[in-house]
């Protein structure tokens, strides 16, 4: 939940505290006006009552209806910076140029630090194309350590052991190591 939210929740349930009991009173007193004419003064007191309360209440519940519908056209959570574009790198992957990829996929990594596919890029080339497991494992803890969500560090620990997984059967299959695998 976001503190927006969570503020205004509580300012509701604070307010909910005084229109409660003056709701209560409201619909007590409207239950036990008897006599025509004589129940107007009880009958306006209580409606005075629970106009007070909607009064009370407005402010906090106008405040949680902004911050929903608000958020649908203005989200608070824009993103300023436009995306990385990943297709030059694999375009450069394809024409064998692994080195110029590699660049590419660094600049991206310390251009956008929240991404995480930059960092599996690198694992991939490193492990796929290069052969280089130290170079590999080295991309995965350079993207550890710049990841600052839990949710981005699990999948590059999974794109990382997937890769891992990859090079070690195919190290088996094929029976020929090389040093740096």
């Amino acid at each position: 939940m976001e503190p927006e939210t969570a503020d205004a929740l509580k300012k509701l349930a604070v307010r909910c505290l005084f229109a409660l009991p003056l709701t209560g009173a409201t619909f007590y007193f409207w239950s036990t006006a008897q006599g025509g004419f004589s129940a107007a003064p009880v009958l306006i007191l209580s409606s005075a009552l629970l106009i007070l309360a909607g009064v009370i209440l407005a402010s906090p519940l106008a405040e949680l209806f902004s911050l929903s519908a608000g958020n649908l056209f203005f989200p608070a959570n824009r993103n300023t910076q436009p995306s990385p574009m990943y297709s030059i790198g694999e375009a450069k992957i394809r024409q064998g140029r692994y080195q110029e990829a590699l660049e590419y996929y660094q600049q991206i990594a310390k251009d956008y630090p929240a991404e995480v596919e930059p960092h599996i890029q690198l694992m991939n080339l490193a492990f796929t194309y290069l052969g280089d497991r130290e170079l590999g494992d080295s991309f995965y803890r350079a993207g550890l350590d710049q990841m600052k969500s839990e949710r981005t560090k699990a999948v590059l620990t999974r794109m990382y052991e997937g890769l891992r997984t990859q090079v070690d059967q195919a190290a088996q299959k094929w029976g020929d190591r090389p040093e740096s695998c």
